[in-house]
């Protein structure tokens, strides 16, 4: 039995009646062209198809509880729809189809979208839920929130959103969570003004496409790409043609394989930007751009962890660019850095390491290279060494000082038998403070005969600071043979990141005689204790012969005659932590509920110590019970102990249960988060 039926048009008072109609034909084909909704309604339950729903004219309503087949289209401007369930929406033929409604909340689709575009009558739209358990192509939505979508493709096709867009609002719109369980993102664009808190693909790839958070503070959340474990390398987890960015803020990227080098990440439009972590199973060969990137790893898992040598999988290689403003904490790669250009415009470098090699590479800082490393990986929080003496190092390292550099691969000797590091592929710019300290100097004669080439030299040493006596340190010139003549060596202490003038150390100038029948010879310098959190600090012993008729510097342009002394820091971390809030709401108007977060210092600090915040819905709904609020504190060396974090509680005169919410602290900088004290419970007590 088929039931075509042109127009239904449905009023308060006659709704009851229609649906004793269905429930005797329920076994029947329905095919209706068009419903017209007169009035707020129940329970819309139809099981066939249905080609338009329509609104009355100036009619308000809702619908609660709707169950229909085949939906194409939805024009009903001034309803707002409630647990609203279709088997589709839209057509797979070519066509524009409309879903124009005040509100949507809690959408089903059984099967799939198709050419479908959902208006945003009210420039307030939020979508609360949508669940699709096929695919959506060919779609564009418009709205002011998206709180959550889910696709499911239980079908299993390739693409389980295809050439669609999500347009939520640029100023104050965000996204809160996007789940694809299979397949991929295709040729679409994923924007949201303020924020996009969450973003995962469970099991595909991201291709062609945009995820951005446009606002003026806009910040983006966690974004993952991954595919199964055991997954083959092409089949799940990359990132292709796509880019991913924010005005303010990334916190983590993830992608479990590769990133094109027609793929960027960024958050770099003001002098605050940063990017908290990126990491990736396979190459990265793609852009990276912020004022700011805190870390970077290449061939590591979702946890920080190295990625194991297992059959083909020998290191993932990063070929792509990195481009910071201020900084760069570390860059880790379990393969080769080659053809890559990592550049800090005005600020430093703090880590690069290559276990497979820094090949045809840049390296460039404006102020300060720290450390690299090429040879051996290690993880940012897990340490794992891994060897490899086939390493090689080419291209350019460009900076004002370069701190260190650690290296596993081939060490080459000279005609005499010397050992060198292998170097000369690399295009040193500026001064160069590297951790190669040896002087050789030529032996006197006697009667007119030479003596064999004698050496000296000197060892880069690390020096814990203590904290009550000052340390001594001592240092021995040795000759490989005994002088029948007196030798002349000038020594004295050059600042690098420690100085005298900060009392870190005592400064000296002063020659060492290594006496005729001796073969070494030794000075003392005390380094100053203190019970200071600081960073490591470092500075040198310069070595100069004072008499060159008796002996002579060789290499002395390759900077063989400095020494690099290291003063390692030994005090306690600070610690910091969040206190709960609790209080009554108000009836109008917000209430302030203010979060003090302090620092417990075990000794002083001389470093700047920053932590991010953020809320988190928790029973209490955002924009509703409270306003979101997230930023980052930052605590001067010798300031504030505590600051307050306000947030917004909106008052009602409901009754209703208490309600909370949570103010998470993330994301520590020269500090660490107190073990059990890194959320605070924001508790609203009801007052109705």
């Amino acid at each position: 039995k088929i039931i075509d039926i042109e127009s239904l048009e449905i009023s308060r008072g006659g709704f009851g009646s229609a649906l004793d109609f269905v429930k005797v034909h329920q076994d029947a084909e329905w095919l209706i062209d068009e419903i017209i909704l007169n009035g707020s309604l129940r329970d819309l339950i139809f099981p066939g198809a249905v080609n338009t729903i329509t609104g009355g004219e100036n009619i308000y309503g809702f619908i609660w509880n709707a169950e229909l087949g085949d939906v194409q289209s939805v024009n009903a401007p001034l309803f707002q729809l409630f647990d609203f369930q279709v088997d589709s929406l839209g057509d797979e033929a070519d066509g524009e189809y409309d879903f124009n409604v005040w509100r949507l909340r809690n959408l089903e689709v059984l099967g799939n979208i198709n050419n479908m575009t959902f208006l945003d009558s009210s420039s307030l739209n939020r979508y609360s839920d949508i669940t699709v358990e096929g695919v959506i192509q060919d779609s564009t939505f418009f709205g002011y929130a998206l709180d959550s979508l889910l696709v499911k493709n239980q079908n299993e096709v390739p693409e389980a959103i295809n050439n669609s867009n999500f347009y939520i609002n640029d100023f104050g719109g965000y996204i809160r969570n996007v789940t694809v369980d299979e397949g991929d993102v295709v040729g679409s664009v994923f924007s949201a003004g303020r924020r996009i808190d969450s973003f995962e693909i469970t099991n595909g790839n991201l291709e062609q496409s945009s995820i951005s958070a446009p606002g003026s503070v806009a910040m983006m959340g966690r974004i993952i790409v991954n595919r199964q474990d055991g997954a083959p390398d092409d089949q799940g987890g990359n990132i292709t043609g796509s880019s991913i960015t924010s005005k303010a803020f990334i916190t983590s990227l993830y992608a479990a394989g590769d990133v094109s080098d027609d793929s960027s990440v960024s958050a770099d439009s003001y002098y605050y930007s940063r990017i908290s972590s990126i990491i990736t199973g396979g190459d990265f060969a793609g852009s990276v751009s912020s004022y700011w990137v805190h870390n970077v790893q290449i061939g590591f898992d979702s946890n920080g962890n190295r990625l194991a040598e297992d059959g083909d999988f020998t290191g993932s290689d990063f070929t792509g660019t990195l481009l910071t403003g201020t900084g760069l904490a570390k860059l880790s790669v379990t393969g080769r850095i080659e053809d890559a250009y990592i550049s800090s415009g005005i600020g430093s470098i703090y880590n690069i390491c290559a276990e497979d090699g820094f090949i045809d590479s840049t390296a460039h800082a404006a102020y300060y290279i720290s450390r690299i490393t090429v040879g051996y990986i290690d993880g940012l929080r897990h340490y794992l060494y891994v060897a490899n003496y086939e390493a090689d190092v080419s291209g350019t390292i460009a900076t004002t000082y370069l701190g260190r550099i650690i290296y596993t691969g081939d060490i080459l000797t000279d005609d005499e038998g010397n050992e060198q590091l292998n170097m000369s592929n690399v295009s040193w710019v500026g001064p160069i403070m590297d951790d190669i300290a040896t002087v050789t100097i030529d032996a006197v004669a006697i009667d007119g005969e030479p003596l064999d080439e004698g050496e000296w030299s000197v060892n880069n040493i690390q020096v814990p600071e203590g904290s009550d006596d000052a340390v001594t340190v001592e240092i021995t010139l040795g000759l490989s043979q005994i002088s029948y003549m007196p030798i002349y060596v000038d020594y004295t202490t050059v600042a690098g990141t420690a100085e005298s003038s900060d009392e870190d150390y005592q400064h000296i100038s002063e020659t060492l005689i290594i006496s005729p029948g001796w073969t070494s010879d030794s000075f003392e310098i005390t380094v100053v204790s203190d019970d200071i959190y600081e960073q490591d600090e470092m500075f040198y012993i310069q070595l100069q012969l004072s008499n060159p008729i008796d002996a002579s510097l060789k290499n002395a342009a390759l900077r063989d005659d400095q020494a690099e002394i290291t003063i390692v820091n030994d005090d306690g971390v600070p610690e910091i932590r969040i206190d709960n809030v609790s209080q009554t709401e108000g009836d109008v108007g917000t209430t302030l509920f203010d979060f003090e977060v302090s620092i417990n210092l075990s000794s002083p600090t001389s470093l700047p110590v920053m932590v991010d915040y953020a809320t988190v819905d928790g029973t209490a709904l955002e924009d509703y019970d409270y306003m979101s609020a997230a930023g980052t504190l930052t605590f001067e060396p010798g300031g504030l102990l505590s600051q307050t974090i306000s947030v917004s509680v909106i008052g009602d005169t409901a009754a209703e249960s208490d309600e909370s919410f949570n103010l998470n602290i993330f994301g520590p900088v020269n500090a660490t988060i107190a073990s059990g004290y890194g959320t605070g419970v924001g508790t609203i007590d009801d007052d109705d």
